[in-house]
């Protein structure tokens, strides 16, 4: 429907530009006010600035499709970052060491936040547990 309605504006502003100005130079051509030449150059000078003015109305749909693209590779971008933000999270979660013969958990200094970071659930936790110890 878009594409229809851009044909529709494209088409008729061309065939304007060819009839408006003949409209305006043409009574002053038949009344003798102005010569012939000054018509012709009229003409000229009206097609060079609809065509300055149509420059947007004919790239119309490159330019849509270059917006689409520049969108698709932000949403890209965006995604590579939270990849690269679970990337090193993971990096961090593999530096820590973890004794598996061990009969005890110990936490310290632990900052617990909501999943998507706006909320702090608790700070500087620490805490020790050992096997069959009631919490």
């Amino acid at each position: 429907m878009w594409n229809r309605n851009l044909g529709f504006f494209r088409n008729s502003y061309n065939y304007l530009a060819l009839v408006v100005p003949i409209l305006i130079v043409a009574p002053l051509f038949m009344n003798g006010k102005m010569p012939f030449g000054v018509v012709t150059q009229t003409l000229g000078a009206f097609a060079q600035v609809l065509g300055a003015v149509s420059i947007v109305a004919d790239n119309f749909e490159g330019l849509s499709s270059y917006l689409a693209g520049i969108q698709r590779l932000g949403i890209l971008w965006d995604d590579l970052d939270d990849f690269d933000a679970e990337k090193d999270r993971s990096a961090r979660e593999s530096e820590s060491q973890l004794d598996k013969t061990s009969s005890r958990v110990k936490l310290d200094h632990l900052t617990v936040l909501t999943p998507d970071g706006t909320k702090l659930l608790a700070k500087d936790l620490s805490f020790e547990l050992g096997l069959n110890q009631a919490v």
